[in-house]
């Protein structure tokens, strides 16, 4: 499996942290866009803390460290300031939660940057995702997302099953009003998304 692939001018590829941790002022922005102008149920609520982000996504760093967790980019060409790697335009996660009985991950924080919208990027990254939980043997994945989201229609798009509902669990950034959660799921043995 290549660690990385291109796809037009976006580069889709793993975190590494050795060489992408000065991105992760670029994270902290997407998932604040997302959620303030998005409206994205995305486990913080306004005003957000910025130090609060931070520490976030670096325990998230800390997990790709120790093993536990990938994370999928997509860079953009361009520079960030820090780097020349690329501008951060998204991101998915992927949560090994493997025990001996159950190969299964899950799917986290598919968040694109409102500069990079309705270009396949997404897409392109849960196909990345599944390439690599494939790979991985990690043949069955979940996730939730906010019912009536663009991101439900989007994984139902992508081959993933809704199996059930929570609802009020979740609570809105744009207005404080609870949100019912869809879970869903996917065996990759019974097909992988193409890009």
């Amino acid at each position: 499996m290549s660690t990385s692939q291109t796809t037009g001018s976006i580069t889709f590829t793993l975190f590494d942290p050795k060489t992408h941790v000065h991105l992760l002022p670029s994270f902290v922005q997407i998932h604040i866009d997302c959620i303030t102008h998005s409206h994205t149920v995305a486990s913080f609520l306004p005003p957000l803390d910025r130090d609060a982000l931070t520490t976030y996504w670096t325990s998230k760093v800390d997990e790709v460290r120790a093993g536990k967790r990938d994370i999928i980019l997509a860079l953009a060409p361009g520079t960030d300031g820090d780097g020349d790697d690329g501008v951060l335009a998204g991101y998915v996660m992927l949560a090994d939660h493997r025990v001996q009985a159950a190969p299964t991950a899950g799917v986290e924080k598919l968040l694109v940057s409102l500069d990079f919208r309705r270009r396949g990027v997404a897409r392109k990254l849960i196909v990345k995702l599944e390439e690599i939980a494939w790979s991985k043997g990690l043949t069955s994945l979940v996730l939730d997302t906010e019912e009536g989201s663009t991101a439900e229609l989007i994984y139902l798009r992508f081959g993933y099953t809704a199996f059930g509902k929570i609802p009020n669990h979740a609570i809105s950034p744009k207005d404080g009003s609870k949100k019912t959660l869809t879970y869903f799921y996917k065996h990759l043995e019974d097909g992988r998304l193409e890009a």
